[in-house]
């Protein structure tokens, strides 16, 4: 557990952090992985709104 401005951060909070700077990466590179992890999360999402499933179902899947 992490300590910030005395407030306890989480080791859950301390993933998603890392998880949305990852996908940040993504979305500002242009290199062919990148870009193919890019349209995979498109398709996950898509699949998940047609199919009414769990974001957290969607986080584990990727």
């Amino acid at each position: 557990m992490i300590w910030v401005l005395f407030v306890p951060i989480s080791s859950d909070q301390i993933s998603k952090v890392k998880r949305m700077r990852h996908l940040n990466r993504i979305s500002s590179s242009n290199r062919s992985r990148d870009r193919n992890l890019k349209n995979a999360f498109a398709i996950l999402n898509s699949i998940k709104d047609k199919l009414s499933i769990n974001d957290t179902v969607i986080e584990k899947s990727a």
